[in-house]
């Protein structure tokens, strides 16, 4: 393997860790709501749904090789 495939998949496993704190961030956001508002439930889900949505804009951000 390459150097620069090394690289390249360096680079592609700190994105996929990058994701999953984007969208664990949003599940804690949003079970705090829940939790606030006394609708837990609500608050799981519009957490989940605000992570992936600021995971899909990061992504959509990132600079194309």
């Amino acid at each position: 393997m390459s150097e620069k495939d090394s690289e390249h998949e360096a680079e592609a496993e700190k994105s996929n860790q990058a994701a999953g704190s984007r969208i664990g961030f949003g599940l804690i956001i949003g079970v705090t709501f829940g939790i606030i508002f006394d609708n837990l439930a609500t608050g799981i889900a519009l957490g989940l749904i605000f992570g992936v949505a600021v995971d899909a804009s990061a992504k959509k951000r990132a600079p194309k090789e």
